[in-house]
């Protein structure tokens, strides 16, 4: 006759086997500074616990990750069974990227007081931003709040301003308005071989950027993989002094390992992560800046 399962839970072999299994898995202390709180998510979960605080993991390598408030950080650690390890993470602001468009391309347009080319598809930071385009007797004005991983697609439309009356002179005084000349096509005008070469030239700038920031990440990822075995060297010294005698030789040598090797590296990855990522992100921007026709536009927008 087989135990119930409340039975099981009593039998000492159970209980043995149990404890040996608790036994291997390891705690991790999240550390981060005070404007880098979030949630702590694990292989893509999230754990519910708040970071800086303490998490169980089964031996084995894990990537480590703190979502906050417009800010994130990632780390893959290889962790031992039933070691104590210690996971600094020091989070980055993030933002969102806009596709801003003006129903007047020749409009002026300012994104937080500063002149850009319209269209523009720009990263913002999280958080409210202005938007204003003018012209001579037209203007539109709207406010954008950008959040974590957010993608926009604003298109200010311009009305007439407000008419100035001229009340220093009478009706009668008053010139009457001359008719607007009529405005050139600028495509007729322009050199399309010039045109050409300009749009070839954007691409290819384009192109060494997006480049420039695939061996950034590149060389970030060889350097972080680099200091792995330094890092698996200074956990099984055991820093704590949880199951190894805490020697002044052992105490010695994990902060050279700290100081000297891992902590170098780990902050040279992130700069070459953040660095890598913004130069593709650029890079990918400016390649497709330009359509067919020569005019500055983001070219997949066509299909929303």
């Amino acid at each position: 006759m087989l135990p119930s399962p409340e039975q099981a839970k009593l039998d000492p072999m159970f209980l043995l086997l149990a404890s040996l299994a608790s036994a291997q898995d390891a705690q991790i202390q999240v550390k981060v500074p005070p404007t880098g709180s979030g949630m702590i998510v694990v292989d893509g979960a999230d754990t519910g616990i708040r970071a800086p605080g303490i998490i169980t993991l089964p031996p084995g390598e894990h990537t480590i990750q703190v979502n906050g408030d417009c800010v994130t950080a990632s780390q893959t650690v290889t962790i031992m069974a039933g070691a104590k390890t210690i996971v600094k993470l020091e989070p980055q602001p993030v933002g969102g990227f806009a596709e801003i468009r003006v129903s007047d391309p020749a409009a002026v347009l300012k994104v937080d007081g500063d002149i850009v080319s319209a269209p523009a598809m720009l990263p913002l930071a999280c958080g409210v931003h202005s938007l204003e385009a003018s012209t001579e007797d037209m203007a539109a004005n709207q406010e954008l709040k950008v959040e974590m991983g957010g993608a926009y697609r604003v298109t200010l439309e311009l009305v007439s301003a407000p008419a100035v009356a001229d009340v220093r002179k009478p009706k009668s005084d008053r010139k009457p308005e001359e008719a607007p000349e009529p405005e050139s096509d600028p495509r007729l005008t322009q050199d399309p071989i010039k045109e050409k070469k300009d749009r070839k030239g954007g691409k290819i700038a384009g192109g060494a950027l997006t480049a420039v920031g695939a061996s950034a990440l590149v060389a970030g990822g060889v350097v972080r993989a680099g200091a792995l075995g330094d890092y698996e060297e200074f956990t099984a010294l055991d820093v704590d002094g949880d199951g190894v005698i805490r020697t002044p030789e052992n105490t010695a040598r994990a902060s050279s390992l700290w100081e000297d090797n891992i902590a170098p590296a780990r902050t040279t990855s992130m700069v070459l992560f953040v660095a890598g990522g913004l130069c593709v992100a650029t890079g990918t921007s400016v390649m497709i800046l330009v359509d067919d026709q020569g005019s500055p536009m983001v070219g997949y927008t066509g299909r929303f």
